[in-house]
């Protein structure tokens, strides 16, 4: 028909008309067009469609919509957005942006970082006590403090301790008063029992040689399955104790301080004493127990200085530097043989009483009560001989080189102005003039 009918039809035309009609309907039709027309509207509708597109847009529009869709897109956009979104998106992005951000953030993460930070830690102070990170004791056993070097674990005794003095003059323990000798804490040999490698050291002096007394023992009672240090049946001698077999013995000087360091490193065990490597076990093949704790001096009438228990096998240089730590304390008087090597320091005042043997160098202070108005300016490598008395008569010639006792002086003397003929007296009163003019200027 050339016009459209005023009111859309109930029922649509089952065959749609060959030519479109040249205006739209006022009003949509209440069904969809079983096909899309051919040919897109020229003009979006302003207004969203109820339903999404089957399929996407061949090309995208020229401006956003005012609104977003109800649905995403079912892929990403192949261009971003001109501007980022006001809000941030619900979830986050899977995978991180290339670049870091700009400022780190002002909590630390909870996982570490792969990559160490360029600015390096502040590292804790240097250790107190030699391979501190191996110690798993020690006793500086000053006295009548028998707690360890934390202030904390301390050994238990019966009977009582005395003080007394150690070997470089500070305090020591006296054990020959207790009962059962010291006792430490059981958590001390924790790390040294059954294979494990170990040291354990200690000063040590037997005022009275005591047969079967011990240094240090810990352990059980069964073959092998113990540790420790004690006198022997002989005065002098020390064994190393391992129960029902005694491996190895040395000799020392009693009655005087000496420093013990017995370390195992599986399977050898080896004593020193005195800084030195004493004796060596090859095959020890210990299996200490932990049935007692580590006993020191027990049975001992002597003391105790300085324990370190390592739970680390401790070689002859550390050993040594543990027995260098504890020097001998100076005596009061000299000695009444001079020692091998001088004294680190000069005494402050010289001995009353003198050396043996004259010192290789010469004495700093002048041995003379009272010094001289000048000094020499060179003394003579030989020391002149004593002026003989004079003769009755005068010598025929005069000697070469007239001495004057107590002047270094020497050159020649020059006497001018004598008449012609003078006497022996006059010459003599000129000489004697010049003579004392040149020692005055010198």
């Amino acid at each position: 028909s050339p016009m459209p009918s005023p009111q859309p039809s109930l029922i649509p035309s089952p065959v749609p008309s060959g030519m479109p009609t040249p205006m739209p309907s006022p009003l949509p039709s209440l069904m969809p067009s079983p096909e899309p027309s051919g040919m897109p509207t020229p003009m979006p509708s302003p207004f969203p469609s109820l339903m999404p597109s089957p399929q996407p847009s061949d090309i995208p529009t020229p401006m956003p919509s005012p609104l977003p869709s109800i649905m995403p897109s079912p892929g990403p956009s192949g261009m971003p957005t001109p501007m980022p979104s006001a809000l941030p998106s619900i979830m986050p992005t899977p995978v991180p942006t290339a670049m870091p951000t700009p400022a780190p953030t002002g909590l630390p993460s909870e996982q570490p970082t792969d990559v160490p930070t360029s600015t390096p830690t502040i590292t804790s102070p240097p250790s107190a006590h030699y391979l501190e990170a191996y110690i798993t004791a020690y006793y500086a056993l000053d006295g009548a403090d028998l707690t360890d070097y934390e202030g904390k674990r301390a050994a238990r005794f019966g009977g009582r301790v005395d003080r007394t003095d150690a070997l470089d003059g500070t305090a020591a323990v006296n054990v020959s008063k207790t009962t059962g000798g010291l006792v430490l804490p059981y958590g001390v040999t924790k790390r040294i029992l059954a294979a494990a490698a170990r040291s354990v050291c200690l000063w040590a002096r037997a005022d009275a040689w005591t047969a079967g007394a011990t240094l240090f023992n810990y352990g059980t009672e069964a073959a092998r399955r113990g540790f420790g240090l004690g006198l022997g049946a002989r005065e002098g001698l020390v064994e190393i104790r391992l129960p029902e077999v005694t491996v190895a013995s040395v000799d020392v000087r009693s009655d005087d301080w000496h420093h013990y360091c017995l370390a195992y490193d599986p399977p050898a065990l080896t004593l020193f004493v005195d800084g030195s490597n004493a004796t060596t076990i090859a095959n020890a093949s210990l299996d200490t127990g932990n049935t007692s704790s580590l006993v020191l001096g027990e049975g001992l009438t002597g003391a105790l200085d300085e324990l370190y228990v390592y739970a680390a096998t401790l070689e002859a240089g550390p050993v040594e530097l543990l027995y260098r730590r504890v020097t001998a304390a100076p005596s009061a008087g000299p000695t009444p043989v001079p020692t091998s090597s001088p004294t680190r320091t000069p005494t402050g005042a010289p001995s009353s009483v003198p050396t043996t043997r004259p010192s290789s160098a010469p004495t700093p202070v002048p041995t003379t009560s009272v010094p001289t108005g000048s000094p020499t300016p060179n003394p003579s490598p030989v020391p002149t001989p004593d002026t003989p008395e004079p003769s009755g008569t005068p010598s025929e010639a005069p000697t070469p080189a007239p001495t004057v006792d107590g002047v270094g002086a020497s050159g020649t003397i020059e006497v001018s102005a004598l008449p012609g003929a003078c006497s022996d007296a006059s010459f003599f009163a000129a000489y004697e003039a010049a003579l004392g003019a040149a020692v005055a200027s010198t």
